[in-house]
């Protein structure tokens, strides 16, 4: 049997100071590997062709508007078919960079969905102040960048609730509702590779 071979990616391969989150934009043709990491990942597609998103062994083509939650022990990929790109804005950031019960709330969920219209406008907007807060603070020295500012905060907050809500609707499903099971969820996602206890959950 070929063994499966997953590279792990880092949260200190995209910054070396200790700031809670990653803002970018990024034109890409070719296929990324299968991967994991130890952050969390959203994804905003701005201009894609012949692109697919592979999440947890599902493939799903990628639109313009596309727009998803990469949690910590998800595994995923990027494949193009001839001739194939995307442009998207990216943000990567650190569970303790959001509100816990909002990130909570998209534990084991399918947070993934095409924006249109005055949604796709709103995302792209807070991408773009997020990008603008991430540079301005790169820029600085010190301590300036160790904790993302609350306005960052916010914003992603805010991505992860617009997306949350529009892929549950895509669905069919109402919103989900913050539970002390997502919350287990949780906990178990950010210590998944860890010796867990029945306390520790109990906690």
């Amino acid at each position: 049997i070929k063994e499966l071979k997953m590279k792990k990616l880092t949260y200190s391969t995209y910054i070396e100071k200790g700031c809670g989150y990653v803002a970018d934009r990024k034109r890409q043709t070719d296929p990324t590997p299968l991967h994991n990491h130890d952050f969390f990942e959203i994804e905003f597609m701005l201009d894609t062709r012949n692109a697919v998103h592979v999440l947890n062994g599902r493939k799903r083509p990628l639109e313009k508007g596309s727009i998803y939650i990469i949690n910590p022990s998800d595994v995923h990929s990027h494949e193009f078919d001839q001739g194939g790109y995307f442009d998207r804005y990216n943000i990567r950031f650190k569970q303790d960079a959001v509100n816990e019960n909002i990130l909570a709330s998209v534990i084991n969920t399918h947070c993934r969905c095409v924006l249109r219209d005055g949604d796709y406008d709103t995302a792209k907007k807070l991408y773009e102040i997020v990008e603008y807060y991430y540079s301005k603070g790169s820029e600085t020295d010190g301590d300036a960048t160790s904790t993302p500012s609350e306005i960052s905060s916010r914003l992603i907050e805010s991505l992860i609730l617009l997306i949350r809500d529009r892929s549950a609707a895509e669905n069919g499903e109402e919103a989900n509702q913050k539970s002390q099971i997502q919350k287990i969820l949780l906990y178990l996602h950010k210590n998944f590779k860890e010796d867990i206890t029945l306390e520790d959950i109990a906690n």
